[in-house]
């Protein structure tokens, strides 16, 4: 099953949600006067005024990895549809819930952990050319990286400035959104050029 939608199109979707999403959460704290607009992490505004938005630029993102993947092959097919299931899975499972046990926070917690460790993985492989781009490559690589300083923040110094963690998010997802600018781009290039 193919989709008609044009792979450059559906990445400048996936683009444009990983740019907004750290930017309009914040700004709408803003908008409606609440005392806190910085968070945590972006998922903690799952438990704010903007838990509709959050949970739809999530389902946005998840749906549109899930189209992108019928439009590879059967190996990117599984990264890219797992990868839209898991953004799904991050915004209807909260981080914490009041009430219930605590696995809905691991379970969310192990899944955004995922999710950017794949980002990473599709801006390298996935989202490269043929013959890999090497700042395609470096891209994912510095993704990882950042996802590692994330985890090691997370879980040793979060209480010193916990929206550093928010920050850390929104560089892994505009990593993503660099290397997917840089993909289109070069895919631009190539056409131009046959």
């Amino acid at each position: 099953m193919k989709t008609p939608i044009p792979k450059q199109v559906l990445r400048i979707a996936l683009g444009l949600l990983a740019f907004i999403l750290p930017i309009v959460l914040p700004l709408g704290m803003l908008l409606v006067g609440a005392d806190k607009v910085l968070m945590p992490s972006i998922s903690t505004y799952y438990y704010s005024e903007m838990q509709f938005l959050f949970v739809t630029i999530l389902i946005l993102f998840g749906a549109t990895f899930i189209l992108y993947g019928f439009t590879t092959s059967s190996r990117n097919l599984v990264i890219l549809v797992g990868t839209g299931i898991i953004a799904l899975l991050i915004a209807l499972v909260p981080t914490h819930t009041p009430g219930l046990t605590e696995w809905t926070g691991y379970f969310h917690i192990a899944h955004a952990v995922l999710f950017f460790a794949l980002l990473g993985w599709i801006i390298r492989d996935t989202f490269n050319l043929p013959l890999p781009y090497p700042l395609l490559t470096k891209i994912g690589l510095y993704i990882w990286i950042v996802e590692g300083v994330l985890i090691i923040y997370f879980l040793t110094l979060k209480w010193v400035w916990p929206p550093l963690v928010f920050l850390l998010e929104t560089t892994i997802l505009w990593l993503f959104v660099f290397g997917l600018w840089v993909r289109n781009k070069v895919t631009r290039e190539l056409g131009k050029a046959s």
